[in-house]
């Protein structure tokens, strides 16, 4: 569903009539990355449980740089780190981490297609992976550890095209492949900064758009479905396990005054799992109200929201034994988050979100409370199109 939605961005870019020509002259380059922190934080009053509060740290950056070397010839290469920190109680000494870094280098062809720019590249991949779980109980004086590392080199083959949208901002959809003969399953589409020397370029148009005017409708949301089903076994034996999830969250909003727009989403989620005689169904609704200024005239304007967030969850499951499971939660949050919006004719608006902070909490006094605070920054961004009703 996300590929296919990342497909119809892509194919709608593809017919917009108002394109910047592509620049890969020798001395520009291009760059992308992200860079995120996530805290979160898991108790409970449960004397029974070994570790009442787990506290999870989880930074995470990546890089991605590439010059024009000679006309249409790009180098580059990308750089990714992430790492976890779990801190458990102090009375278990319990320490657990684990790290994944990878590591990229390549080379670019690039063709003139009209205003955009087709890439066929290739290079290499490496990637590293450690974990480490160690604990010791104070008062038995027992320990254990448990280690792992995996690294991986591959070679890798990509596809793409890029739109410049200016002289300094462009979009751009790539596919990857580490089989031969090629076999491509993921397309990603995101925003990459153009670095070097400036050349005039055909931009966004800076006349006023049609869409934010005051007493206008946006409509918008997403969708989602997915289904899995696995199975282990032996010769005398076999488990299987079945989980599936639907995801719906239409949107709604009116522009108050222009350029400014307030609505409210309605977030739903339901997964239904099955195993070996168990099976349990995990319902969630929510209420998200918003606000969104957008902060400049023209076609290409950056944004920034704020939004709230009331759920309740409910848990309803049954085991090998017939034992019934009964539980309903209550969720609360908040954020900030920036972005661009592209208006695209009179009645569309591409929207991505480059960054943000949130947060949550989740209490329960019956079992385990959590709360979580979550800080990003990607040019790689989720893509949202909007629909205007005026």
């Amino acid at each position: 569903m996300i590929i296919l939605m990342k497909l119809q961005l892509f194919f709608c870019l593809l017919v917009l009539s108002t394109m910047a020509k592509g620049q890969t002259e020798k001395g520009r380059g291009l760059l992308t990355g992200s860079v995120s922190l996530k805290v979160t934080s898991q108790y409970t009053s449960s004397t029974s449980i070994a570790n009442p509060r787990i506290t999870c740290y989880a930074p995470a950056v990546a890089i991605d740089r590439g010059v024009f070397v000679k006309d249409n010839w790009l180098v580059g290469g990308g750089l990714a780190l992430s790492t976890s920190f779990n801190i458990y109680n102090p009375t278990n000494s319990t320490k657990s981490y684990d790290y994944n870094g990878s590591a990229s280098a390549y080379i670019r062809r690039y063709w003139s297609a009209n205003q955009f720019r087709l890439f066929l590249g290739g290079g290499l991949t490496g990637s590293l992976y450690h974990s480490h779980f160690q604990t010791q109980d104070v008062l038995s004086q027992s320990s254990s550890k448990l280690i792992g590392t995996n690294f991986s080199v591959k070679p890798f083959t990509e596809i793409g095209a890029m739109w410049p949208i200016n002289n300094r901002l462009a979009v751009e959809a790539s596919t990857q492949s580490t089989a031969f003969p090629f076999s491509f399953n993921w397309f990603g589409v995101g925003l990459t900064l153009m670095t070097g020397g400036v050349k005039p370029v055909s931009s966004a148009p800076a006349a006023d758009a049609y869409q934010t005017q005051a007493g206008h409708w946006l409509l918008g949301g997403s969708l989602g479905l997915n289904n899995s089903l696995n199975e282990n076994g032996t010769l005398s034996s076999t488990t299987s396990s079945r989980q599936t999830s639907f995801d719906f969250s239409p949107s709604i909003g009116k522009f108050v005054r222009k350029n400014r727009l307030i609505g409210v989403s309605i977030p739903f989620h339901i997964s239904h799992s099955k195993e070996d005689g168990g099976k349990a169904t995990y319902t969630q609704l929510g209420l998200a109200p918003y606000i969104k200024n957008y902060l400049t005239d023209g076609q290409l304007r950056p944004f920034i929201q704020g939004n709230l967030l009331f759920s309740t969850s409910w848990l309803k499951g049954s085991g090998n034994a017939q034992e019934s499971v009964s539980r309903q939660t209550q969720s609360y949050g908040a954020g900030v988050s920036i972005g661009l919006a592209y208006m695209l004719g009179k009645r569309f608006i591409i929207e991505a979100e480059l960054g943000g902070i949130n947060a949550a909490y989740a209490p329960d006094k019956e079992f385990t409370s959590s709360w979580a605070i979550n800080a990003n920054a990607t040019l790689s961004p989720t893509f949202t199109i909007n629909y205007v009703l005026h």
